[in-house]
């Protein structure tokens, strides 16, 4: 009988393990940098929540000196995940503009923003504002 405890124990302290690892798995994935690479045909944003979006799907692109927290104060989480330090991925909702897609940080600035012609809004603001700025660059040169 006594083996019979112990073996509940084990398994119950293996699983306790494994819960554990695959939470501290999706916080080190989730706290991952934004990256965002513009190929010949698409742009592509990786990570937790990451995109493919065609470049004929972009409709227009634009790059506001705001924060996304400025710009969205009341944003709720649909889909998406908040990191520790402010990262901010995936489906938002904000009253007064309906449904969006973040990736970035609450509080960097500048936000670019990406119209699609049939599907939600993308914005994008890495910590590192000229990253921001050179992926807005490189999405206008695609584009044009």
């Amino acid at each position: 009988m006594k083996q019979d405890g112990s073996r509940i124990i084990t398994c119950q302290l293996i699983a306790v393990v494994i819960v554990l690892a695959a939470v501290a798995c999706m916080f080190v994935y989730g706290e991952q940098p934004l990256s965002a690479d513009i190929g010949p045909e698409e742009l592509t944003i990786r990570g937790m929540h990451g995109i493919s979006v065609p470049l004929s799907e972009i409709k227009t692109i634009s790059l506001m000196e705001e924060t996304v927290s400025d710009r969205f104060p009341h944003a709720s989480r649909m889909n998406g995940c908040r990191g520790f330090s402010g990262i901010l991925r995936g489906y938002f909702s904000s009253g007064s503009s309906g449904g969006f897609m973040l990736f970035g940080v609450a509080d960097a600035a500048p936000t670019l923003c990406i119209t699609r012609k049939n599907a939600i809004d993308i914005y994008i603001s890495d910590p590192d504002a000229e990253k921001t700025r050179a992926l807005y660059g490189a999405l206008r040169a695609a584009l044009s």
